[in-house]
């Protein structure tokens, strides 16, 4: 039976849910997804509910269709006005009496395409019509109706033969097409209080990247929008400068980002042709198989009939309609590089921000992603950590920062993974990142099931060597999300994951790469305390920020303090590579005393390790000049000391020094300690307890061929100091906690 598409429903049929109680809500005022929705009645009934994908492309005011006639209010030439507002910025769709999922006015927000402006929903086939609209319940309010978009009811069954213009031999259904309004279609309501208008247009076969048209197995080139460029798809070649010789033919191949010049162009056919005979040759894309979209990147080469070759030149949509020409330089095949007259930059695609893609992911599946956050620190070449002495990899940053990872392409951090479960990573660079509460901080939610990820500046290298973006990307080494004893020093019983912490770029850490393309950074992990800072104190604060570039009220001693107080220079081999700095508040006296470690960074050094008492130092040189390498500044004598001098003189309380900076920046620990949470409770007692039953590993053997001062330790756990890790170190714990003395 033929179905007759109603055009003009009355206010009552339209919205039948809207009351006087109405309130202005936006694009997001479902309560649940529409995956949602058909995924609770398929659990509630046992049936398999079967849906079509709608595609609409939502009016901005400057795409789809202009207006031909200038009829109901519109100019001819003049785009649908836009639906974007204050109140809205995404559409919805509703519909009723299917039976399945129906919904209330404005409905189900629809899901972000391909496209910009396009948006898609998968809609039960049960469903014989639709509405779309901007969000915005209409109410009594005057000035609200003015926000207000929407659409007629749109048949979203079939159409009949002669039913529609376009389509005079009928269509079977809807499936994966796209709902277009037309301004010359569009329906005024008679009662100027209620609505602006019933906006009404045409289903389209959609192509992607918000191409559509009347063909149903057409491309972008059948395109019917009047916002693109369909008349212009073609490039030129001059051949003057390129020494070629006794040809005929010129051809043009062309490969995309995904491909390479070993795989089948693009193109066919790749034969180039010479309207003028001056040399010039034009390559036509509408007659090629290729589909260019925006932001994308292309390679491009020209051949003759005689094997005559130019070397690779990138190329976008920008490039269109433009002349590439042979310049006088060659490649390493003595092929001759390529310029375009008109030189157009490069033109990146933003990246989608990772928290949108979980967004969507969770309103398309109806599953929550649980998260952790991790943030980054973005170098601006003068931020985050200086390089150490690193012969492993010879690479040029000792003493400097990092290099800079922004440029003209970039200001924003992206995250790249391939592993969480079913939610992926998108094609590198991945997703991008959030700001976050300084400048440089970016942060991004990824995926509990994530083992491994990139951090990058959101570009790719080029597809030619020579074009200047190929030397901009940037990307750091593989970034774990959790770690095991043996992987960082500042984690010695490992992380389940790093969750809230930051990941920032020791140029020490850079792995070089023998060609002269970029390296891979390489980073550690640290606490985040906000405003940009950053440390290996969990619990720490801003006093305990590492930084190097941040100061935050350290007063510093000047160095020469020091190398006076060991009688060295600086031409000497004892160097001073630790920090001479202290905290404390403005307004307020200096502290007694602070810590600074003097080392052996251009002599032999080996770690070794000093037992005291109840503590344990666990690194310092052996050629410094202190037994330990750590040395106090005492600020009544205005002079250093040793560690060892320092107590035997009484300047400070051994306890005092481990508590407020050994134990705190993890340079030392406190023997027996098994748990390393810098306190000796009954927990340690029955982490070692579990050790010795199989049920926990402790990490805390010493090397006995590293050299000791003070006692032999072969374990942190060896609490009562025989040689081994048994049941008497729990009982020796808990003897000392209770007060028991033998």
């Amino acid at each position: 039976m033929k179905k007759m598409l109603a055009v003009v429903l009355t206010l009552a049929m339209l919205f039948s849910v809207a009351s006087a109680s109405a309130v202005v809500a936006n694009a997001d005022t479902r309560q649940i997804s529409v995956i949602q929705a058909i995924t609770n009645y398929e659990h509630n009934t046992g049936e398999k509910v079967e849906t079509n994908r709608y595609f609409f492309l939502m009016p901005n005011g400057k795409n789809g269709f202009k207006s031909t006639d200038g009829s109901n209010n519109y100019e001819a030439g003049d785009y649908v006005s836009s639906w974007y507002n204050d109140y809205a910025n995404k559409p919805c769709i509703a519909w009723q009496n299917s039976g399945i999922a129906d919904t209330e006015y404005p409905g189900y927000t629809m899901l972000n395409g391909d496209g910009g402006d396009v948006y898609y929903a998968d809609v039960p086939t049960v469903v014989s019509e639709i509405v779309i609209n901007n969000g915005v319940n209409y109410s009594s309010d005057e000035n609200m109706q003015l926000y207000a978009r929407k659409t007629v009811n749109i048949c979203s069954e079939y159409y009949d033969a002669n039913e529609s213009e376009e389509y005079p031999e009928g269509l079977d259904g809807f499936d994966n097409m796209i709902y277009v309004i037309d301004p010359d279609k569009i329906v005024w309501s008679e009662d100027a209080t209620s609505c602006v208008g019933l906006e009404s247009g045409e289903w389209y076969y959609y192509y992607g990247n918000g191409c559509y048209g009347t063909k149903k197995d057409g491309n972008e080139h059948d395109c019917l929008r009047d916002d693109h460029d369909h008349e212009n798809l073609y490039i030129n070649f001059d051949t003057s400068n390129t020494g070629w010789t006794d040809y005929e033919k010129v051809y043009c191949a062309i490969y995309g980002e995904d491909r390479g010049p070993y795989y089948q162009p693009y193109t066919t056919p790749a034969l180039m042709t010479d309207y003028d005979n001056d040399g010039v040759y034009t390559y036509d894309l509408n007659k090629s198989e290729i589909n260019l979209k925006e932001y994308a990147r292309y390679c491009i080469y020209f051949y003759n009939d005689k094997n005559q070759y130019t070397a690779d030149l990138t190329m976008q949509t920008t490039n269109l309609k433009d002349t590439a020409y042979a310049t006088d330089e060659l490649n390493y095949l003595k092929r001759p590089f390529l310029r375009w007259t008109n030189e157009k930059e490069l033109v990146l695609k933003p990246l989608q921000p990772l928290k949108d893609a979980l967004e969507q992911y969770e309103e398309e599946t109806g599953k929550d992603v649980a998260t952790y956050r991790y943030y980054f620190l973005m170098p601006n070449g003068e931020s985050g950590k200086k390089g150490d002495e690193n012969t492993d990899f010879n690479y040029p940053f000792y003493n400097t920062y990092a290099e800079n990872w922004y440029n003209k392409y970039t200001d924003t951090a992206g995250v790249y993974f391939w592993e969480g479960e079913d939610f992926l990573s998108s094609n590198y660079p991945g997703y991008s990142m959030e700001k976050g509460d300084a400048d440089g901080i970016f942060y991004a939610d990824v995926p509990c099931g994530v083992e491994m990820m990139f951090f990058n500046n959101c570009i790719t290298q080029g597809l030619n060597y020579y074009d200047d973006i190929y030397h901009l990307a940037r990307q750091s080494l593989n970034v774990p999300t959790r770690t095991d004893s043996s992987y960082y020093n500042g984690f010695p019983e490992g992380v389940e994951n790093f969750d809230n912490l930051i990941y920032v770029l020791n140029p020490s850490k850079n792995d070089s790469l023998e060609s002269p393309e970029p390296v891979e950074y390489g980073g550690e992990w640290h606490y985040y305390y906000g405003n940009g800072c950053y440390g290996d104190v969990k619990d720490g604060d801003i006093s305990d920020c590492i930084r190097d570039d941040h100061t935050h009220g350290r007063r510093y001693k000047h160095l020469d303090e020091f190398l006076d107080y060991a009688n060295l220079t600086q031409e000497d081999s004892y160097w001073y590579t630790g920090p001479l700095y202290y905290y404390y508040e403005d307004g307020k006296t200096e502290p007694e005393w602070f810590i600074a470690r003097g080392n052996s960074g251009f002599s032999e050094y080996k770690y070794i390790y000093g037992v005291f008492d109840d503590y344990y130092i666990n690194e310092y040189a052996v050629y410094s000049p202190s037994a330990f390498s750590w040395c106090i500044y005492i600020f009544d004598e205005q002079k250093f000391y040793s560690l060892e001098d320092a107590w035997d003189k009484g300047f400070v309380d051994k306890d005092a020094a481990f508590t407020q900076y050994f134990l705190k920046n993890d340079i030392a620990q406190l023997i027996g300690d098994a748990d390393y949470d810098n306190e000796l409770s009954v927990m340690d007692a029955t982490a070692i307890q579990r050790h010795l039953a199989g049920i926990k590993k402790l990490y805390d053997s010493l090397y006995s061929d590293n050299f000791c001062y003070g006692e032999v330790l072969k374990y942190r756990s060896d609490f009562d100091r025989d040689g081994e890790r048994t049941v008497l170190d729990a009982t020796a714990i808990q003897k000392k906690l209770a007060g028991i003395t033998d």
